[in-house]
């Protein structure tokens, strides 16, 4: 068994076919379907293994890279080991991107764009004739992938979830107290719905979700800042924002402001368990004259779909 990270061994076994084997992947980095499907034979049959399906001739797997791609717009493949063995490759991969787009899951249900990151280990063994891959099959683990997307195989459908007033996980964050009403979890990645108790003068730094986020003012006064606009809601009025939005709050009142927030699909609910610590109390954290860490916040909400910006120094 040769491996091409081996000069000495690859001179004599595997170079070619290995060669024609990653011109796959890196044409898939860059963006040259062309060139990818290419290296497949007329009569070539592809196999996912992880979602149970087959792809035969080389337009049905241009058909899957281009599904992949528009979920991951901008997935890279990072390529750790290429094995040739006679006409046989296997080669291992890592695959990271955003999932930005659609992805068709095991079930063929539609899963709407989260906007979290995914790394996933992939292990494709490919037959070679040729040069030419005229058989392959794809290992990875799918319930791991969609797991980070916040979505459960085989789960089906969301389970009821059923709050009194006073219940759910409660955190500190910003001067703020947040309780988490509704998981991605509990509702199956399509929701997350967190009620804000936030200070007066309370704010949170300039920011864009890759999801809609819904927001209905209980108590108090908040004025959002959209864009180059600012909005004045009280206690009963509604705003919606849709993905892209850039929006950022401020409690413009003597007293705290409530609100409830829904994010859809689900996922802000993890950036701020992660974010946040847990509150010792359901009430206003004791105040702090130490400014919030935006750097630390910035760094993890890039992990979850959320852009978080510095606020511009006045």
């Amino acid at each position: 068994m040769a491996t091409l990270s081996r000069p000495e061994i690859t001179k004599s076994v595997g170079k070619d076919i290995g060669a024609s084997a990653r011109a796959v992947y890196d044409a898939i980095n860059k963006r040259d379907l062309d060139k990818a499907v290419a290296q497949f034979a007329d009569d070539c049959e592809y196999v996912e293994i992880g979602l149970g399906r087959t792809y035969r001739g080389p337009s049905e797997v241009r058909e899957n890279l281009s599904g992949w791609l528009r979920a991951f717009p901008d997935a890279l493949l990072e390529v750790t080991n290429v094995v040739a063995n006679g006409d046989v490759v296997a080669v291992e991969y890592t695959a990271r991107g955003t999932h930005s787009g659609p992805l068709v899951g095991p079930d063929g249900s539609t899963l709407a764009a989260t906007g979290r990151r995914a790394e996933t280990a992939f292990c494709d063994v490919l037959n070679m004739r040729n040069g030419k891959i005229v058989r392959g099959r794809s290992y990875y683990d799918a319930g791991s992938l969609l797991r980070q997307l916040g979505a459960t195989p085989g789960s089906g459908a969301a389970q009821l979830v059923n709050r009194k007033p006073g219940e759910g996980t409660p955190l500190w964050m910003l001067g703020g107290l947040y309780t988490i009403k509704a998981s991605s979890k509990e509702t199956n990645g399509e929701l997350s719905v967190l009620e804000m108790l936030i200070p007066p003068g309370g704010q949170a730094p300039p920011h864009i979700h890759e999801c809609g986020e819904a927001a209905l003012v209980l108590e108090g006064s908040i004025r959002w800042h959209v864009g180059d606009d600012a909005v004045d809601a009280g206690a009963g009025q509604f705003l919606y924002f849709p993905k892209g939005t850039l929006e950022w709050l401020e409690n413009v009142s003597s007293e705290p402001a409530r609100l409830l927030t829904i994010y859809a699909p689900g996922g802000m609910d993890e950036f701020f368990a992660e974010a946040a610590e847990p509150a010792k109390k359901r009430e206003l954290p004791p105040r702090s004259d130490t400014p919030p860490d935006v750097a630390r916040l910035m760094k993890i909400a890039e992990r979850h779909g959320l852009k978080i910006k510095e606020p511009t120094s006045t």
